[in-house]
Parts: structure tokens; C-alpha cells; sequence
């Protein structure tokens, strides 16, 4: 007790010494603390556009308050802008007198280099203040009228792009002793619609192409103005001549000329392409495909030219097949110029990973003619790569290292072929007893080899020009410890996908083979699945030897646009089916028991399918949601899964308000191990799963962010078994989801994020019916009731 109580005392002392002082010290008599931006009648338009052009913004607040504006008052108590200039003058004048005294050049060069940096750090902190000030506080925000006028300039101009060519904005402002809100009321009236299109092209040839395709103009009759819809059109106007030939047109030549005389908030749009006399605007065609696929110039190099299908190779000693360089290759003699060609090529090339950069370039050998040039520059064709770092799994972190050796065009057709072992130690909660951690321990090895096309009898008409295609055919060993058991995992297969555009991938794996092994398994873990056999629980059966084979197949849709924010959207659905090959095999030869050379098989049907939305609110504000539903069942002969095919739920990347694997299924209510509350004890295998979670993500400083969250899930067993109240009943489930909630921080660090989940239980289905809601718990003194997760990334 007397422990909290200095805790609580030294909080509030804290929280008393930053936010102390007034947000409004130090201001002059005719300056004003921003309060706050309300924008008022906004509807048509999209508030997160219109705050991101907004000139004046507050502080931010948290919870009422501005905690950030006090850290910089806090930091500013600490700052003397005078002793930053003298420490910073001391260390320059150091270092100057060590150039002078020094006659090792490199030494001077050394110099020379701090005497720039702390000259910059000077600047910097006499500018911005201190660490305090400049990088985690914020300076007060004050009312500016000149910023405040290109704020309602932007306003305007924004709503004009909309079609409310004749909008205004008014600023209201409310002042209360030295802070201000201010009040941008909007008055959109009606907004502008197109009532006739026109045209104007004044080259024949250009008229005709264009006319062939006008039926596909973003700018049509009854559509609402849009400048979006303008630039849409140049952007395909300039795209649809270059892609025919015109190698010199540009979007200059585009420009659209409006007519609201028309009255009735109605305009006329022409649109004008030409081209000024003095520009000799010609058809240009390609003369012949020049592709450099080596360090051709470097000394010692021997250089081979060849032929094939009409394009022209150079490369030094290392071959690339010209028949895969050429499917990748749509550029060809005898044809336009075309833009869209020329980047679909360079995107194809890249995706073989064999070449560091592709430049395609053209040059013009006549009036009409181009040479197109590709020049790459390609891989190391050997590299070995070793990586150290801290793996989180199931909440608790531990040390991995992986060596791996890779070599490019291994059959001079593109390959790549790899092999590698890695080794980690992963800190997990026991099944057995939630509150020890032990290790578990992994050496794995894998080898792989990728082609960049359909290797074997496959062939797949492509129907786009997008499409990307490869096969990999693969080999893992695994070797896990862990106190429960040992378990050996070998898996082969044979993979298929393909891209279709920039958003959809499709995987297919017609042979897929584990052999799975468990052994020396601990008493305690043994006497747990006899005992789950004794109720009728056949999950034993997970850990008998056995041999697993699967055909797997997968579609995932994926528009999310790195470094954009902007709603975008995820679907994954995969569907899978095992055992069913060695079941025909064993009906052909009579054999009637579940097995094959001595080992289980298991036949089972397994789908999924997850989807996520992003939907930004406000700028680097997301609201994140995900839902997803499976389910898995044994077929013909089989009574259970294998171990790896259930599903689990709780942890910190489903469910963060449950130990991992330890939600459910359904109100199962876990053995109490003889207490009078009820520990999660062992991890819980599903056949059925339901999960949705909602976060609302938001900057806190610089590299910090943080968010709100909401987890629901469960799992379920499809029929009885051992477990009481665990199985799906469809007037039933829905009074069997676990709900978590909590808050988090994430450090970005930009080549990875590190992710803290602090979790509540809010409804518990494993306690009785009317005592499933948990918010009137002791949860600070209950750890059965909070879970504190560390993650790496985002957990979805």
C-alpha cells in the first residue's frame, strides 16, 4: 500500500510540474493561442482534405489537454539561448585550433566534418530550442491573419475543383482573454454541371485516334465539375498519343476551355489538343531493340552479341536465356513507340530480380525512327547473407540468427536458387502453466528454387499483359524443443502463383508433403491428451506420427499504396484440401485402415477468409478494422486435424486480451487445476473461427504512435467432444465471443515497428452467463484479467 501510494505521489508531482505553467505565458497583448479550427457546412466535401490544407492548426490535445505545448514550456525553463551559443562557440573554436595544430590531413578532414555538424546542431537548437522543445514539445500555435487568408484561398480553390466554381469561405472569430477559435463557414451553393462536351484537335491523324477512343473521357455531358476529372483526362489524352507513336507529345498541348455563360450553374467544356507549327510533332516507330545484359566497358570482360526474335543481346560472361528475357520483354522492331510498353517491360525485367537496375532509353536515329536501348546491370550471381536479431512470438521476445546462400540464374533461365538454416529461442507461456515462460527452441533448414515462370506441364494463356508468373519448388526440416514434446517437420512442395495487375495474386500448390514426428513427450502433456481421449477428444491423434499431403489454393486482393493514406482495402480467401491423394491411393490397393507405410494421414477440408479496411479520418489518423471466418473439418476416415491446420485464438495479433491460444473453444470452461479461479492452462485448438478487431491509430511524437483497440473472437469444435459447451450452435455463438480492449504504442523505427498492447478482458465467455462482463473487476490486482503484449508490426 505504501508502495502505491509513492508511485501515486510521485505521478502527480510530475504531471503537477508539466502542467503547471499557463499555455498562454509570455504572449504579447496582441497575440492569440490558437484553441481551435471548427470548419462548419462542409457537407460534400471530404474533411480530411480540407484539414490538410488548413494553414493555422491548434496544438494537439489528449484528453482535454495539451500536453505537448507544456513540454515545451518545460524544456523552454531549461533553455538559455546564450549558453547554447557559448558551448557551441567553445567546441568550434577547439576544433579550429586542432586544424591549425594538426598536420595529418585526414585528421583535418575529420575536423573539418564536426566543425560542420555542430555548426548545424547550433543553428538548429538556437532556431527550434532544445530536445524538449523542438522534438517531442510543441511551440505554441499562434492566430496568424496572413495565414489564415491562404487558408480560405486554399478553401476556395479546393471547392472550385469540386464544381462550386462560385463557393466562399468566411472566417468567424471567437476570442476569449489570450486564445482564439476560429470558425470557417462554408457556403458551397450549388455546384456546376456539364451540359455539352466539344473538341478541337487540329491535326488530322491526332483527330481520328482521338475521336476513336472518346468514349472512354473521364470529362462527359451531366457529369458534375471535377478538376480531378481534367487531369484524369490530360493524364489519358498524353498516355493514348505516346502510347501510338506520337514519342514527342506532351500535355502541354492539352487544355480545356470552359463556358459558364450557359447560366443555370451549367457549363460547356472544349477540349483543345494543339500543335503549335513550329513543332514538327511525327509518328515514331522502333528501329531495332538494343538490350545490354552485363558490365559491358569493364576491363577484362569478354564480350558475346547475339539475335533473337529481333532483338539484339550484348552481354559479357554471364548468360541469361534470350527465350525468358523475351517474355518479359513487349518491345519490339517495326512497332510505335509506345509508353505504356516501354514501363511494363522494365517492371517485368525487375521482377526477375536479376538485374540491380533496368534503364530503358530511346534514341532517335532518323526523323521517324527510334532505337530503344536497355541497359541493366545485374546481381552478384553468388551471395551469402547472415542476419541477428530478437523474434517475437507469442508475446515474449527471444534471440534468432539465419545464414543463407543464394545464387541468380543457377540454370541461366533466371533461377534463383536457396538454401539456408536458421536457429531461434522463443520465450513462450507454458500450455501447462500459464505463468512460467520457458524456451522453445528452433533449427530449421530450407532450400528452394525459384523460376520467374510455369516450371513443368503448366501453361497458363496470359490474358493480360500484367501478369507475373512463377513457380517455386521448395524443402523445409524443423526441429522444435519445447518441455511439452519434440517435434520434427518435413515439408516439400510445389508452388504456382501469379499476379493479375497490380492488386490481385494467385497461389496454387498441386503437391504439398509433410512428415511429422512427435516425441518424448512429458508426462504431464501426455496424461492431458489421454484425458481429452477419455471424453472423446481425439486431438491425440495430432501428435500420433503421421503424413500430411495438401493442395492449397489462395486469392488475395491488395490496393494499399506504400507511404499513402488514403482508404484501401485487403481480402485473402484460400481454400485447402488434404489427404485426398494417398485416400485414392489406398482405395486402388485395398487399404482400409487411415494409414500409409506405417504413418497417419489425415483428410480434412480447410477454408479462410480475412478482410481488412483502412479508412483514414484525419491526417495520419486510421481507423483499421479486420474480419475474419474459417473453418476446418475432418473428412472420410480422419476424426482429427492435423495439429498445424487448427485454429487459435488470443495473443498479439488476434485476440490481445488472451494469453496466445488460449480463447476458447466456445464457454469451454478450462480446468481449474484444483483452485477456486480458473487459470488458461493449455492451449485451445478450434475447428471453426470468427475474429474481428477495430483500432484507431493516431500520431503521439515524432517516430511514436499509438491506438485505441477492440478485439472479438472465439473458436469452436463442429462436433461434441470432451469439451463441454464448446461446440458451434448457431443460436448459441454469439454469446461466446471473448472481448479485449486496450491501448497501445507503436515506435515506428521505419525499417521495423515495435509494437506494446496493453489489454483488458471485457467479456470472459468461460465464466458463468450473468458473470461474463468483467469491467466491475479488480483487473489492476487480477493479472488473469490483463495481458501486456510486445509485438513486432502492426497486428494487422
Amino acid at each position: 500500500m505504501k508502495q502505491k501510494f509513492k508511485y501515486t505521489i510521485l505521478f502527480f508531482s510530475i504531471a503537477g510540474l508539466l502542467f503547471s505553467c499557463s499555455t498562454t505565458r509570455n504572449l504579447e497583448s496582441d497575440q492569440y493561442l490558437l484553441k481551435k479550427v471548427k470548419l462548419k457546412n462542409t457537407e460534400g466535401f471530404s474533411t480530411y482534405d480540407l484539414e490538410d490544407l488548413m494553414k493555422l492548426k491548434p496544438n494537439r490535445t489528449l484528453f482535454g489537454n495539451r500536453p505537448y505545448l507544456h513540454i515545451y514550456y518545460f524544456g523552454e525553463r531549461f533553455y538559455d539561448s546564450t549558453k547554447v551559443e557559448k558551448r557551441f562557440n567553445g567546441k568550434l573554436r577547439k576544433f579550429h585550433d586542432q586544424i591549425i595544430n594538426n598536420a595529418d590531413s585526414a585528421k583535418v578532414v575529420r575536423l573539418n566534418r564536426k566543425i560542420k555538424k555542430n555548426e548545424e546542431k547550433k543553428t538548429l537548437v538556437l532556431n527550434e530550442g532544445n530536445w524538449l522543445m523542438r522534438v517531442v514539445g510543441e511551440p505554441p500555435a499562434l492566430y496568424d491573419s496572413s495565414l489564415s487568408v491562404k487558408t480560405m484561398d486554399q478553401f476556395k480553390l479546393y471547392m472550385f475543383s469540386k464544381g462550386f466554381l462560385n463557393a466562399e469561405v468566411d472566417e468567424i472569430q471567437r476570442k476569449r482573454r489570450s486564445k482564439m477559435k476560429i470558425i470557417y463557414s462554408f457556403a458551397p451553393d450549388k455546384p456546376f454541371k456539364i451540359r455539352r462536351t466539344k473538341n478541337f484537335v487540329n491535326r488530322g491523324d491526332l483527330r481520328e485516334l482521338y475521336l476513336e477512343n472518346e468514349s472512354k473521357s473521364y470529362v462527359k455531358a451531366n457529369n458534375q465539375f471535377s478538376m480531378e476529372d481534367f487531369e484524369q483526362e490530360r493524364a489519358r489524352l498524353n498516355k493514348l498519343f505516346k502510347n501510338h507513336g506520337y514519342f514527342h507529345f506532351s500535355k502541354k498541348y492539352i487544355r480545356f476551355e470552359l463556358d459558364t455563360t450557359v447560366g443555370n450553374n451549367l457549363v460547356d467544356v472544349t477540349t483543345v489538343v494543339k500543335i503549335p507549327r513550329s513543332d514538327s510533332l511525327e509518328h515514331f516507330s522502333v528501329d531495332k531493340v538494343l538490350f545490354n545484359t552485363g558490365n559491358i566497358g569493364k576491363p577484362g570482360s569478354p564480350i558475346k552479341q547475339l539475335e533473337y526474335n529481333a532483338v539484339n543481346y550484348t552481354t559479357d560472361n554471364e548468360n541469361f536465356a534470350t527465350k525468358v528475357l523475351d517474355k518479359r520483354i513487349n518491345l519490339k522492331a517495326n512497332q510505335p513507340y509506345s509508353l505504356d510498353n516501354t514501363l511494363i517491360a522494365q517492371e517485368r525485367l525487375a521482377n526477375l530480380n536479376m538485374f540491380k537496375f533496368i534503364n530503358i532509353t530511346y534514341v532517335e536515329t532518323s526523323d521517324t525512327s527510334l532505337n530503344c536501348v536497355i541497359k541493366t546491370s545485374p546481381f552478384k550471381k553468388n551471395e551469402i547473407s547472415t542476419e541477428i536479431g530478437v523474434n517475437v512470438f507469442q508475446s515474449l521476445p527471444g534471440p534468432y540468427g539465419n545464414i543463407s546462400f543464394k545464387t541468380r540464374n543457377l540454370l541461366n533461365r533466371a533461377e534463383t536458387f536457396q538454401i539456408g538454416v536458421q536457429g531461434l529461442i522463443e520465450g513462450q507461456a507454458s500450455p501447462l502453466t500459464p505463468d512460467l515462460v520457458y524456451r522453445s527452441q528452433e533449427i530449421s533448414s530450407n532450400i528452394s528454387l525459384t523460376f520467374p515462370y510455369f516450371f513443368g506441364p503448366i501453361h497458363l494463356p496470359s490474358k493480360s499483359i500484367n501478369d507475373q508468373s512463377r513457380s517455386i519448388i521448395s524443402s523445409r526440416f524443423s526441429y522444435i524443443v519445447r518441455p511439452e514434446f519434440r517435434r520434427t517437420n518435413l515439408t516439400s512442395s510445389l508452388q504456382y502463383t501469379w499476379r493479375r495487375g497490380l492488386n490481385k495474386k494467385i497461389t496454387v500448390s498441386p503437391f504439398e508433403l509433410s512428415v511429422i514426428n512427435t516425441t518424448d513427450r512429458s508426462q504431464a502433456f501426455s496424461d492431458y491428451l489421454d484425458n481429452l481421449r477419455l471424453n472423446g477428444n481425439n486431438l491425440y491423434l495430432s501428435f500420433n506420427q503421421s503424413i500430411v499431403t495438401s493442395l492449397p489454393i489462395s486469392f488475395t486482393y491488395n490496393d494499399y499504396e506504400f507511404g499513402k493514406i488514403k482508404k484501401s482495402k485487403y481480402l485473402r480467401v484460400s481454400l485447402e484440401s488434404g489427404g485426398s491423394v494417398i485416400s485414392m491411393f489406398n482405395d486402388l490397393v485395398g487399404n482400409s485402415q487411415n494409414t500409409f507405410l506405417g504413418l497417419d494421414i489425415f483428410q480434412y477440408f480447410k477454408g479462410f477468409t480475412d478482410f481488412r479496411y483502412y479508412l483514414p479520418v484525419k491526417h495520419k489518423n486510421i481507423i483499421a478494422s479486420r474480419i475474419s471466418f474459417g473453418i476446418a473439418k475432418p473428412i472420410g476416415g480422419s476424426t482429427a486435424l492435423p495439429y498445424e491446420k487448427y485454429f487459435f485464438t488470443g495473443g498479439s495479433y488476434n485476440n490481445r486480451a488472451w494469453l496466445p491460444r488460449r480463447l476458447g473453444p466456445g464457454s469451454y470452461i478450462p480446468d481449474n487445476n484444483g483452485t477456486p479461479d480458473f487459470t488458461y492452462s493449455f492451449e485451445q485448438p478450434g475447428e471453426l473461427i470468427i475474429e474481428s478487431n477495430i483500432e484507431y491509430r493516431f500520431p503521439v511524437s515524432g517516430f511514436i504512435n499509438s491506438a485505441f483497440f477492440v478485439d472479438a473472437s472465439n473458436v469452436w469444435l463442429i462436433n461434441d467432444s470432451g469439451k463441454s459447451n464448446s461446440k458451434f450452435e448457431i443460436n448459441n455463438f454469439y454469446k461466446q465471443f471473448g472481448i479485449g480492449a486496450g491501448f497501445g504504442l507503436r515506435f515506428d523505427f521505419s525499417f521495423l515497428v515495435l509494437r506494446l498492447d496493453w489489454a483488458k478482458k471485457i467479456y470472459d465467455p468461460a465464466l458463468d452467463e450473468g458473470e461474463r462482463l468483467t469491467l466491475d473487476k479488480d483487473f489492476f490486482n487480477n493479472p488473469r484479467l490483463t495481458v501486456l503484449n510486445l509485438g513486432i508490426g502492426y497486428p494487422f
